[in-house]
């Protein structure tokens, strides 16, 4: 885990030095063990390795001290994970200076694919998989990254063909963000590290706000600044002097393939530990998050079976509100498993850290349950762990999200009964989009009685789904926006844009919905979570279901072994119960929440009402103050998890406005 940036001025014109430091300064959190640079003259095929504030090779000049004009440069801030010694430092190159990279992550089957490379004649001096990243490049070329095994964002630098190659792993699960013009390209693991160049005075992009604000995230490929993007998952971005192409590399398979149960159970568990057997290797100490749910206690059950150490394992506890508290379930699990178990205890007064750690990135983020990770993250930091292991990604990928399965269909269903089927429109699905704190208006009463054209089945389950997702719906984002903030957005709601987003041909319907969620909510919101909350104290985060040959088997199960029942991820259990006992396996999917109703109604009452007083709201320009103090009101009198979270999403809007825009958008 790392922090990169790279810039090349394709203009010709000289990096600026300073903007480059302090660029890489940025993402300090990120790489606290080391920084290094190269500068690089394309046109000459010149480099200069240079030294950073922590460059553990002293003999390396600083920036300032090297003489030229160099139009590319390549920054990295180090969190060493395997092979800790100066032979895993970056930027690096290979032997003959050909190829230079500044890579973040890791890739798990590092030493198979050392060992072919070698084979074939491309030889390693060090022990990193960052070097082998550079020798399957110089073997494979492009198509290097489809022998990965790993998560990774890196740009790479090929002097001979003078082309700039950045690139993202499959599933999404490390960040890079980029900005390429006529005059320079720029890349970076966070949108703050593009503060120092001024590639972000164009301002803020309206589409992401409003996407933001259903989302609580700002989904890819946006960012939240104009001509700045997220680089989607499983892309290569290759940039020339004259051109810039974008190719996606992996697609998941959607034709679903009959398996024998038995043979699917067991080949399911041998892929999920060989995936936790790969994301416990390096030379720190590896734990583990552990709620008790089904999905961390597997992951820690199969870590236990691999030897050495005991895991150490951690878990949140919510003392003062026991509904959303699973601490004992967790401890339950660490006594059985024989885990060296860590209890965090969290509080309201937690909230201030998280406000430091989410206005500290250049962007927006609203999801409640990266306070969890960054808590725990912090714990394992100062118990000398450095990556820890989760299981993000299981209900994704296995079907786990009951409510848009089982909910939905069983409403959906309700609609299609004579009496209700008026309800099946377009015009009533979208009249369906009122101003909840307000009454129905007479114009959407009319429209769910007058009927219309019926939706096709498909459209309108589709349409619950996303209506399901969003905190805030477009009509009522419409309604908080001042009058002159509207008049900027473009015609691009958040609701239409989601559903265009579903594949049209993916077998059953369950598959479509999750496949959606893959390509959506997994790596805008699921990785990006993990990557906040474990980076903002310099720790790795590991997503062992996430390795892709096991997105790869679930998504491409019938669908009696990802639901059947009632009941979401049919396979993974079958795995689960030759580990876990039947109260962990059976146990109904609670998932990881802060108490944020209570929260927002006691402790941080005075938070919310400073953050979005009239003066406040008036001066960043976005909100209507008038319709502001509607929604706290509607939050006052219907408190409970879906009204604090359309609460909390605005509250942390504002508050980064505060930070990154003091003076208004």
């Amino acid at each position: 885990m790392c922090g990169i940036v790279a810039v090349w001025n394709r203009d010709g014109s000289p990096v600026d030095r300073l903007a480059l430091s302090r660029a890489v300064a940025s993402l300090a959190r990120r790489g606290p063990d080391d920084e290094g640079y190269v500068l690089i003259d394309t046109r000459a095929g010149l480099a200069r390795r240079c030294r950073g504030r922590d460059t553990l090779d002293d003999r390396l000049p600083t920036l300032e001290d090297v003489r030229g004009d160099f139009d590319l440069a390549l920054g990295h801030r180090r969190l060493a994970i395997v092979d800790t010694s100066p032979l895993g430092h970056q930027p690096m190159t290979t032997s003959d200076g050909r190829l230079w990279i500044t890579f973040n992550g890791m890739i798990y089957n590092f030493q198979d694919l050392r060992a072919e490379l070698v084979s074939l004649g491309y030889p390693c001096r060090g022990r990193s998989d960052t070097e082998v990243i550079l020798q399957a490049y110089a073997c494979w070329g492009l198509d290097c990254v489809t022998h990965f095994n790993g998560m990774w964002a890196f740009v790479l630098w090929d002097i001979r063909a003078r082309i700039l190659l950045a690139s993202r792993d499959r599933i999404g699960i490390k960040p890079l963000v980029y900005r390429v013009d006529d005059g320079r390209a720029l890349f970076a693991s966070e949108t703050s590290a593009l503060f120092p160049f001024g590639a972000l005075d164009d301002g803020v992009e309206p589409r992401a706000v409003h996407h933001f604000l259903s989302l609580m995230q700002v989904p890819a490929p946006y960012t939240i600044y104009k001509k700045t993007f997220k680089l989607q998952p499983a892309r290569n971005l290759t940039v020339s002097a004259t051109q810039v192409l974008e190719n996606r590399y992996w697609r998941l398979p959607v034709a679903p393939a009959a398996a024998d149960a038995d043979e699917a159970t067991e080949r399911l568990d041998v892929l999920i530990q060989d995936s936790v057997r790969l994301r416990l290797l390096g030379d720190v100490s590896v734990g583990s998050f552990l709620s008790g749910g089904i999905d961390s206690s597997l992951v820690v059950a199969m870590a236990m079976r691999q030897g050495g150490q005991p895991l150490t394992t951690y878990n949140i506890s919510t003392p003062s509100e026991p509904r959303v508290d699973e601490s004992t379930w967790a401890r339950q699990v660490a006594s059985m498993l024989g885990t060296k178990h860590v209890q965090i205890d969290m509080t309201a007064a937690d909230f201030h850290d998280f406000s430091a750690m989410s206005t500290a990135h250049a962007e927006p983020f609203a999801v409640s349950s990266v306070l969890g990770v960054y808590l725990v993250a912090r714990a394992a930091r100062s118990w000398a762990t450095t990556a820890l292991l989760s299981g993000d990604g299981a209900d994704e990928i296995f079907a786990g999200y009951l409510h848009q399965h089982v909910d939905i269909d069983a409403q959906w269903n309700r609609f299609s009964s004579a009496s209700f089927s008026r309800l099946r429109t377009e015009r009533a699905m979208a009249a369906g989009q009122w101003v909840r704190w307000r009454a129905l208006t007479p114009s959407a009463i009319f429209a769910l009685r007058a009927g219309g054209v019926l939706m096709s089945d498909a459209d309108g389950r589709d349409a619950q789904v996303m209506h399901r997702r969003c905190m805030l719906n477009d009509i009522e984002k419409h309604a908080l926006y001042a009058p002159s903030w509207r008049a900027t957005l473009p015609d691009e709601d958040t609701i239409p844009w989601l559903r265009a987003r579903i594949p049209p041909h993916a077998g059953d319907r369950i598959l479509r919905r999750q496949l959606h969620d893959i390509d959506t909510m997994l790596h805008d919101e699921m990785t990006a979570k993990l990557d906040r909350g474990t980076m903002a104290c310099g720790i790795e985060g590991r997503a062992p279901f996430l390795d892709y040959r096991i997105v790869e088997m679930a998504t491409s199960l019938p669908l009696r072994q990802r639901y059947s029942g009632g009941t979401g991820k049919w396979l993974l259990r079958a795995v689960a119960r030759r580990y876990l006992p039947a109260e962990i396996v059976s146990r109904p999917k609670h998932g990881f929440t802060i108490p944020l109703d209570s929260w927002l109604r006691n402790e941080l009452r005075e938070v919310l009402f400073d953050t979005l007083s009239p003066g406040a709201v008036r001066r960043t320009g976005v909100f209507d103050v008038r319709v502001v103090h509607e929604l706290l009101e509607y939050f006052d009198r219907e408190p409970s998890f879906q009204t604090a979270h359309m609460v909390f999403t605005v509250l942390c809007f504002q508050l980064w406005c505060d930070r990154h825009a003091p003076t208004g958008l």
